[in-house]
């Protein structure tokens, strides 16, 4: 198995070994930021919705099994809410961001733009996850050691469900191209590229340079949410994370429960 401390090797001769310890994700290098006076190097981005509180718990719920202590480097954005809210902070340290725009995979990087300045919420670099995951023991080591050179995206070949790493400069770059509502089906097209949207962009299109890691894994079928839809189960070796999928379906999760295809670009 390669593991991302190999995948990223030639990125992490580039800094001190000095700045690559720390206790927080703030350090030596948060002046990189040109002056944004963010709390942290690095941010675990979660794009959820108002309705996956469960998700969300369940997310939590598997950091802590993990031992991750880094609470104060997670942003939880939550789109489809009635109005956007200032970041606000619970007790163990995560910011959690309310969002009324409902783009599915998407809710966070409208927002990372719209909060871009804010302490809480910015960093030198993002690591962007969907709410309907799990971690591994890997995961903490991962994102304690992931670095990026300016204007990186790091992310397994797609479809990746949109689960991917970047320097803080593309936020700047894509600005308001993710403020767009989309349907679910528009929201796979946009991920797959099979059937792009006129003025709507992957990420990757604002990229410098874009590294890729090793393809996730397909490790069978597990009912996480217990909705009686079992969900596919990939797993991200280079990140140490779990992602569980309801296939070419939506709506397990919250509304009114009712599950619905939603045909893919195949």
């Amino acid at each position: 198995m390669i593991h991302f401390s190999k995948v990223v090797l030639v990125v992490l001769l580039l800094f001190p070994l000095g700045a690559a310890h720390r206790g927080r994700s703030g350090g030596d290098d948060l002046q990189s930021d040109g002056g944004r006076n963010c709390s942290s190097r690095q941010k675990l981005v979660v794009n959820s919705h108002v309705d996956y509180a469960q998700a969300v718990s369940k997310l939590v719920e598997s950091l802590e099994r993990v031992n991750f202590t880094l609470w104060g480097d997670v942003v939880v954005f939550r789109g489809g809410a009635e109005q956007n809210s200032r970041p606000q902070t619970d007790a163990r340290g995560i910011t959690y961001v309310n969002l009324t725009i409902n783009s599915y995979d998407f809710n966070a990087l409208s927002g990372l733009y719209q909060y871009r300045h804010e302490p809480s919420v910015c960093a030198h670099s993002y690591l962007y996850i969907l709410d309907t995951v799990e971690f591994g023991e890997y995961f903490p080591q991962a994102f304690d050691e992931l670095r990026l050179e300016p204007g990186e995206q790091l992310m397994s070949p797609r479809p990746n469900s949109n689960i991917l790493a970047f320097d803080h400069g593309l936020v700047g770059k894509y600005g308001t191209n993710f403020d767009r509502a989309v349907t679910k089906q528009e929201a796979v097209q946009i991920e797959t590229g099979a059937l792009p949207l006129p003025g709507v962009h992957r990420l990757e299109h604002f990229a410098a340079k874009v590294t890729m890691t090793v393809n996730r894994e397909e490790q069978g079928h597990v009912d996480l949410y217990h909705t009686g839809h079992p969900r596919t189960k990939f797993y991200y070796p280079s990140f140490g994370i779990y992602k569980y999928i309801l296939w070419d379906q939506m709506g397990d999760l919250g509304g009114d429960g009712e599950v619905k295809p939603i045909y893919p670009p195949r």
